[in-house]
């Protein structure tokens, strides 16, 4: 597969020296191959390259102009597949980036069947995450010291399945050295230090009277290790219910979700809830006319102080398949 994608990104400041501007542009091109290999009917191998190249170009207004490039190459490999009660994945991942750094991460996966309907599950993974050009060299918010982010994360958990009904908790610990984060006294991107993530996962999905219903909820405690306050924009609590139904030629559906409180530096974003709607009509096999409603009741909310998101809106389109 091969993917392109560029931002855009323009800021103007009127002062009494007359309008500035300064902008970036980035471009990320990437190219991937992956191959799954069927070792036997229980047993999946996987294996893949990425190469991704990565340009920004940057004009400050005053003159200076910037430009840079960064690539990475990425290669990966897994295992996934069952014996008996047992069931077991493994992934491991290798990337190396250009003037950065080099990483190798991976995910370990145990699922135990201790009856028919119930499973133990448990696993174990690291991550990495380098800054984006744009993070590291903006002229509104760059910060050229930015360290990659890593992270360490255990999970465990149960899980019940039925005929029409499938329900999952689990409790999960994350930890997080140089997490990357806007800071906004400085008004640029930073790293914190030491962070941490502790929670508890509920979710639940199934099917009543023809209808697909789902459900989940997360109580959790993101934290800054060295302060011992909450993450800036993270919420404690999140809920989120949907139901999707067909009937004959049509398909309804709706959305409710909630976010709890967040503090964001010494100002806090109020909790808030969201609804949306959607429905199609199957004109034919491969003609069918949608629509969707977004933020169905208007609400006013912030996920970053001082920053709107979008109120109600309506959406309708046809949509054509061979």
């Amino acid at each position: 597969s091969y993917a392109e994608s560029r931002d855009e990104n323009a800021n103007t400041s009127i002062t009494g020296f007359g309008p500035s501007q300064n902008r970036f542009e980035s471009k990320t091109r990437l190219l991937q191959w992956n191959h799954d290999v069927a070792l036997s009917p229980d047993w999946t191998a996987t294996a893949g390259v990425e190469r991704q190249w990565q340009e920004l170009d940057s004009d400050n207004g005053f003159g200076t102009v910037f430009g840079t490039k960064r690539n990475t190459g990425s290669v990966y490999a897994g295992v996934q597949g069952k014996a008996g009660p047992h069931q077991v994945q493994l992934n491991a991942r290798h990337d190396r980036i250009d003037e950065v750094d080099s990483a190798s991460t991976g995910y370990l996966g145990y699922g135990y069947n201790i009856s028919e309907r119930v499973k133990a599950i448990a696993s174990l993974s690291s991550a990495f995450s380098a800054p984006t050009l744009g993070y590291l060299y903006s002229p509104s918010f760059g910060n050229p010291a930015l360290k990659p982010e890593r992270a360490r994360s255990a999970e465990v958990g149960f899980q019940y399945a039925a005929q029409r009904m499938l329900v999952r908790a689990t409790v999960f610990s994350t930890r997080v050295k140089e997490q990357l984060q806007y800071d906004l006294v400085s008004n640029r991107f930073d790293n914190v230090a030491r962070a941490s993530n502790r929670g508890l996962e509920i979710s639940a999905s199934g099917n009543l009277l023809d209808t697909d219903l789902r459900a989940s909820l997360t109580l959790q405690d993101p934290r800054d290790d060295i302060t011992d306050q909450r993450l800036r924009r993270r919420a404690k609590t999140l809920v989120s219910l949907s139901a999707n139904r067909t009937f004959g030629p049509w398909q309804a559906g709706g959305d409710l979700s909630y976010t709890g409180s967040r503090p964001d530096a010494a100002n806090r974003l109020g909790s808030y809830w969201l609804a949306n709607l959607t429905a199609r009509y199957a004109i034919s096999k491969s003609l069918s006319v949608f629509g969707r409603v977004e933020n169905l009741f208007d609400r006013d909310y912030q996920t970053a102080y001082g920053y709107n998101q979008l109120p109600r809106g309506v959406f309708v389109g046809l949509s054509w398949q061979p």
